[in-house]
């Protein structure tokens, strides 16, 4: 039976309310050594900031971080998925989309968020050591070196 979305994803998903400012969020990011936050209003998540946004919408373009509000950065609108998804299906519209975490949402309650390394982890955990021995095997052989 596939693994399912609900057994890999992060149940403690950090908020922050749209009317803060990208330092405070950057802030709050760097502190608790996370890429990302979920943007709510009325209690519903409507959006995410990610360290991307902050440089691509904010430090690229020489913006006062201390003066732009997450809701003129955020990303929007959320893509979202049913903890009853598969990994696979998670994987696959994270792909499709060029994303790099999803907000797992049961009903109208955000219940959760997958990463990319959570799906790297989950994958590292199937594969087992076979398979790194076979990528050793293959570096070695390739004349690639390990960093």
């Amino acid at each position: 039976m596939p693994k399912l979305v609900r057994d890999i994803m992060m149940r403690k998903v950090i908020m922050i309310d749209p009317q803060k400012t990208v330092l405070e969020a950057s802030k709050i990011m760097s502190k608790m050594g996370i890429g990302s936050l979920l943007v709510k209003r009325n209690n519903k998540a409507v959006g995410i900031i990610t360290e991307r946004d902050v440089v691509r919408r904010v430090v690229s373009k020489n913006l006062n971080p201390a003066g732009i509000t997450v809701e003129k950065v955020m990303s929007k609108p959320l893509i979202t998925v049913n903890p009853d998804a598969t990994v696979f299906e998670a994987a696959r519209l994270m792909a499709q989309n060029r994303i790099r975490r999803l907000p797992i949402v049961q009903g109208a309650d955000l219940v959760g968020i997958v990463t990319s390394t959570d799906l790297a982890k989950y994958l590292g955990q199937i594969a087992g050591p076979r398979s790194y021995k076979l990528w050793r095997s293959g570096v070695e052989g390739s004349g690639l070196q390990e960093l």
